[in-house]
């Protein structure tokens, strides 16, 4: 009988990105900027040349997550799913990990979240806290609007994402 081993899983990405630069109150309403929409178009170009195209994006309904979206300018066959405020209201790395675990496709290779600070900061911290190495330099205290941080891992579930389990191998920022 065959048995699945990790060499037999394809590797899957994930990209937990913090929104573009965002002005104006209240938070709930904030708009991007012109700083943040180039923040946006420019991870966008980054995972390009990186060859990463997303096949699934799971997205803050709020406004400057929502705009973000659009900078970025994936296809229009790409899925999106709007998470209402889960993301927005995360209190933890715990939250966001339970997000994308829930809506995640299990068929979906490489999936883009796009959230709010502190806890997509937290996740990013959590889940590179074995791989990060001198990758995450000046990140490691703050972690800037329109910062892409990109992880591979192997796993046949979205679920089993966690710090063991997973790699990073790319952070995006403009500064």
């Amino acid at each position: 009988m065959f048995e699945e081993t990790t060499a037999d899983i394809l590797p899957r990405t994930i990209i937990l990105m913090r929104h573009g630069e965002a002005a104006g109150s209240p938070d709930i309403a904030r708009q991007l900027t012109a700083s943040g929409k180039s923040q946006a178009r420019s991870v966008a170009k980054t995972l390009t040349s990186l060859d990463i195209t997303p096949d699934m994006v799971i997205c803050s309904d709020i406004d400057r997550t929502r705009q973000t979206l659009v900078e970025m300018n994936f296809p229009a066959y790409t899925p999106i799913l709007f998470c209402g405020e889960d993301l927005y209201r995360a209190a933890s790395y715990r939250d966001v990990l339970h997000v994308i675990a829930e809506l995640s496709s299990d068929d979906k290779q490489c999936v883009l979240v796009i959230g709010h600070n502190p806890a997509i900061h937290e996740t990013v911290l959590h889940l590179s806290k074995e791989s990060r190495g001198g990758k995450f330099g000046s990140l490691e205290n703050s972690y800037p609007s329109g910062t892409a941080s990109v992880f591979e891992f192997k796993s046949d579930s979205w679920d089993m994402l966690h710090p063991a389990t997973c790699r990073l191998s790319h952070v995006i920022s403009s500064l």
